[in-house]
C-alpha cells in the first residue's frame, strides 16, 4: 500500500468521525459538516445537507451557523428562498456579536431584503460591523452617510448605543417589510 494511501483517506475518515459526532448532537461538528457540505470540501456538494446541519446547530445559538443558515435562506441554498427567514436568523447570530450578522443585517436594511429599506438600520448595522473591524463596509457606510441627514446619523448612533447597553427595544427586531414605519426609505 502506497504511503499515500492512507493520507487520501484522512478526509473521508474525518467525514465519518464528523458525522458521527453530529449525529450524538456535538454542536462544533453540526456546523463543520454544514460548512462541508455547503463548500463541497471532502464531500459531495449538497445544499439541503448543509442546510440540515446547520439548523441544528443555529437552533442550539450557534452564531456561526445561524449566519450561515441566514444565508441558505437568503439564496435559497438548499432551503426556499425567504429573504425574511434570511434576517430573522441574522439578527439571532448579531445578539451573539457576530460581525458577519451585522454587515448582512446592515446590507438586507440598505436593499430591503426580508425588511424594509431604512438609512437609520443600517446605520447602525453597518457601524456595528465597521466597529468590530468589518473594512469591507467602509466605502458603502461612506455613501451612506454622505446621503443622511444629521437627525437620521444622530438616529443612528443611538440605535448603535442602544445595541451595545443591551436596551435594544423594539427598534432593533427586524420585522417584515410594511410592518414597520417607513420614515426613512431610500
Amino acid at each position: 500500500m502506497s504511503p499515500f494511501a492512507a493520507f487520501a483517506q484522512a478526509p473521508a475518515a474525518q467525514v465519518k468521525d464528523l458525522q458521527t459526532k453530529a449525529e450524538e448532537g456535538d454542536i462544533n461538528a453540526e456546523r463543520e459538516l454544514g460548512y462541508r457540505y455547503s463548500s463541497g470540501k471532502d464531500v459531495a456538494q449538497d445544499y439541503a445537507e448543509a442546510a440540515k446541519w446547520y439548523r441544528r446547530a443555529a437552533e442550539k445559538g450557534d452564531s456561526g451557523a445561524q449566519v450561515w443558515l441566514g444565508r441558505a435562506y437568503a439564496y435559497g441554498d438548499g432551503v426556499p428562498q425567504d429573504d425574511v427567514k434570511a434576517v430573522e436568523w441574522y439578527y439571532k447570530s448579531a445578539k451573539h456579536g457576530n460581525v458577519e450578522a451585522y454587515h448582512a443585517l446592515g446590507l438586507a436594511y440598505a436593499l430591503g431584503k426580508g425588511v424594509d429599506k431604512d438609512y437609520v438600520k443600517t446605520y447602525k448595522w453597518f457601524k456595528l460591523a465597521i466597529d468590530k473591524g468589518d473594512k469591507a463596509l467602509d466605502k458603502l457606510f461612506d455613501e451612506l452617510t454622505a446621503q443622511m441627514t444629521p437627525e437620521q446619523i444622530s438616529q443612528g448612533n443611538m440605535l448603535v448605543e442602544q445595541w451595545l447597553s443591551g436596551n435594544n427595544g423594539s427598534m432593533a427586531e427586524p420585522q417584515s417589510p410594511g410592518t414597520q414605519p417607513d420614515m426613512h426609505r431610500y
